[in-house]
């Protein structure tokens, strides 16, 4: 019992020690077999956000891998994006518990339902939009998450 109790010291010493790299994003990130801690007490993903804007100016279009996140929702993968590269800035509107964050903007580019009919919507790895929102979509793991801006309904991509 006495081995267990420091083995299990241990991997806590370690797994906070480390617990930085669970959540390192983008090109210079450890890869996801290299996430010791994650691997320990939770399976970690790999989830890549792309944000593309081809309607307005500026127009964009940008990807960025969140490596080794122990986030499940998209919303809060969406926070280690914009910690990671600030052109993954978003602004959102909080509807309560049912309905969750609206996604308005990235880089300061919003939608306007209102007078242009344009919106964010969220597109899964097979580019079809999600049934639910960013608050509530639960990307699988290596999948690509789009955030395109479209007009009045979904855009070619």
């Amino acid at each position: 019992m006495a081995r267990f109790l420091i083995f299990f010291a241990l991997v806590l010493a370690v797994s906070s020690q480390n617990d930085t790299q669970c959540s390192q994003t983008g090109a210079d990130a450890e890869k996801l077999e290299d996430c010791i801690t994650c691997n320990l007490f939770k399976k970690p993903k790999e989830v890549t956000i792309r944000v593309r804007n081809v309607l307005t100016e500026p127009n964009f279009e940008e990807s960025l891998t969140v490596n080794c996140t122990r986030f499940k929702t998209l919303f809060y993968i969406m926070q280690e994006a914009a910690e990671a590269n600030r052109f993954f800035r978003f602004t959102c509107k909080y509807y309560g518990k049912e309905l969750g964050f609206f996604i308005e903007a990235f880089n300061d580019v919003f939608g306007n339902w209102a007078e242009k009919k344009t919106y964010w919507e969220i597109l899964d790895g097979d580019l079809n939009q999600t049934p639910v929102g960013a608050s509530n979509y639960v990307p699988k793991h290596g999948e690509t998450v789009t955030f395109n801006l479209t007009q009045g309904g979904h855009e070619d991509i």
